[in-house]
């Protein structure tokens, strides 16, 4: 049994689950694991982390774009191998949209909805 708490998605994994990403570079798609697992946290279903956290990263790799930090801000011009960086300004619902450009990422939003579902005041 793995385990959830500590487990990570591997680039052979990645590789494995995702073959369209077979011809990558480990780095690149390491790179872009990492990225992703600054979304993924404690809060999440367990059974739902690593999957989400695969799509997340398929979703940067397959866009070409990797979210990265400078001063808060979202990169916006940096390139490692394939993966290219932008700087951007936007909320949430910029972020989802760009999401919404890839099937990965729009996965990541289902597994994303299914753990942080939308709250309701009355």
């Amino acid at each position: 049994m793995v385990d959830q708490a500590n487990a990570k998605p591997s680039a052979a994994s990645m590789k494995m689950r995702f073959p369209e990403f077979a011809g990558l570079d480990d780095h690149e798609v390491e790179f872009a694991v990492e990225e992703a697992g600054r979304s993924i946290d404690s809060t999440w279903i367990a059974g739902d982390r690593i999957i989400a956290w695969t799509y997340l990263a398929a979703h940067f790799l397959a866009s070409g774009q990797v979210a990265a930090e400078n001063s808060g801000r979202e990169a916006s011009s940096e390139t490692i191998g394939r993966i290219s960086v932008s700087y951007a300004t936007g909320g949430f619902g910029q972020r989802q949209s760009m999401l919404a450009e890839t099937s990965y990422g729009r996965r990541y939003i289902y597994f994303a909805r299914r753990s942080h579902p939308a709250a309701i005041t009355i």
